[in-house]
């Protein structure tokens, strides 16, 4: 569970002083998760909530996955995820995303991603994207 601060907006020198001054949109963001890992499958479940100061816009997105391993090195996952945003375009876009890991070494393992992305509002936010990558961790 955690809370941050962060902005998206302009430092300026407005103040007398010529000290800067954060003049841009504040969010709120808490998120929320928990996986468990069933031995054949892991499993996991989580929440994104956000609140912008100006304007006042919520907005939660909700995530669902599920990774199984398969034979050897390779692991397949599937996930859901839908946004909940209250007066926004978005509205009730939903995104499914399917991943291939294929571990290369006990640290290194290889990453494709398919994401496709609906929008029940307007059609300019529908799409799908891949990815292929690597990760290393130290």
């Amino acid at each position: 569970v955690g809370s941050k601060m962060s902005g998206n907006g302009k430092v300026g020198a407005t103040s007398t002083s010529q000290a800067p001054v954060f003049d841009g949109t504040q969010n709120d963001s808490k998120e929320y998760g928990i996986a468990y890992d069933f031995g054949i499958a892991r499993v996991a479940v989580g929440q994104t909530k956000e609140r912008a100061s100006a304007g006042g816009v919520e907005s939660t997105e909700t995530g669902y996955g599920v990774q199984v391993p398969m034979k050897g090195p390779l692991s397949l996952g599937l996930g859901y995820g839908k946004i909940a945003k209250l007066g926004d375009a978005t509205d009730g876009q939903s995104k499914i995303a399917l991943v291939a890991n294929y571990s290369l070494s006990k640290r290194t393992t290889a990453i494709a991603k398919y994401l496709s992305v609906s929008d029940n509002a307007t059609a300019t936010n529908n799409g799908t994207g891949t990815f292929f990558g690597v990760t290393h961790t130290f």
